[in-house]
């Protein structure tokens, strides 16, 4: 037999199993509101549909008292009828000029994909007469003695073709709007003296017409654009570079192309995978010293203004400038 707290404790025991097992019957989940019942918008469109009512009778109310007032209530208004408020048509200009731009934008892609199949070229009897290139006004490149020595042992000669091809290379870049329209050609003088390892790889990659290797990143108006050359596994980029800081004077050309020596100390010590080098938009004599510079633009400075048009503050372009070729001019 069992006593009475023994009983007591059984009871309380199977109670509180009751309870745990219990299942509810009630459902405990928050109700679904609609957020009309608490936005209004029944109540809003109501009081519009009221404000618009209430101006309507206000304006015949006014012309009314108009009526009254210049005619005493003799004779009818002039206005026998209502005038029907016609909308703005500039909503409707604006989106037919976006439809024109984006059809011209459609069409001007094309064109500069279309390839002619058939000559349509009319014979001229008359030969034309030979385009007169444009005499090139720039002096006599004449390099120092002890700049030369350095390649002594390649045995060229001081005055020579090959002296100007090994000193001063010059390269191509045609520059385009990504998915647009071409912009035109920049054509670079490259400095060897300036930075040797730095012109050779320029040199291997519009050689090889790499020019998916070539990237403009930033542009900053009045100062510089920004470009990032990917770097490949045989370039000489990762040790110690030659360079001198005084081989190209900053303040005399405008579109000289230069980079930090503090980003060549992360390429030395194979923490970048890329050389950053930029390209100035003006004479910026200040940078001396500061930066080294291997090349200068001889001929698309124009170019360069027409891009420096599409930078901002902070260096994000708007419009996006890709390089679609490249190459090396041999002679």
């Amino acid at each position: 037999m069992l006593t009475a707290k023994e009983l007591q404790r059984h009871a309380h025991a199977q109670h509180r199993k009751r309870v745990q097992e219990a299942k509810t019957i009630i459902d405990t989940k928050a109700p679904l509101l609609h957020a009309g019942n608490f936005s209004g918008f029944s109540k809003m469109k109501d009081d519009i549909q009221t404000f618009r009512e209430r101006h309507k009778t206000n304006a015949q109310l006014l012309v009314r008292m108009n009526e009254i007032f210049r005619l005493k209530g003799v004779t009818d208004c002039f206005r026998t009828k209502e005038t029907a408020a016609t909308p703005s048509s500039i909503p409707r200009r604006i989106k037919e000029m976006e439809k024109i731009e984006s059809t011209n934008m459609i069409l001007g892609k094309r064109i500069l994909c279309v390839k002619p199949e058939l000559d349509t070229w009319q014979k001229i009897k008359k030969p034309l007469k030979a385009r007169q290139e444009k005499p090139n006004h720039q002096p006599k490149f004449l390099i120092p003695w002890d700049i030369l020595k350095k390649y002594s042992s390649l045995n060229v000669s001081k005055y020579g073709p090959r002296l100007d091809i090994l000193m001063r290379p010059k390269i191509w870049l045609e520059v385009s709007i990504k998915e647009v329209c071409p912009v035109g050609r920049l054509v670079i003088h490259l400095h060897t003296e300036a930075a040797p390892a730095v012109v050779l790889e320029l040199m291997r990659l519009c050689g090889n017409h790499h020019n998916n290797s070539l990237s403009f990143v930033k542009i900053f108006p009045s100062l510089w654009l920004e470009a990032q050359l990917q770097l490949g596994d045989k370039t000489m980029l990762c040790r110690t570079l030659e360079y001198d800081k005084r081989a190209l004077d900053h303040g005399n050309y405008a579109g000289v192309l230069s980079f930090s020596l503090d980003h060549l100390n992360l390429l030395e010590e194979d923490k970048e995978t890329s050389l950053m080098f930029a390209i100035s938009f003006r004479p910026l004599g200040l940078l001396n010293g500061r930066r080294v510079g291997f090349g200068h633009v001889i001929e698309g400075l124009d170019i360069l203004n027409f891009i420096q048009a599409y930078g901002t503050k902070n260096g994000k372009p708007t419009k996006e400038f890709v390089v679609s070729k490249c190459g090396v001019f041999v002679n």
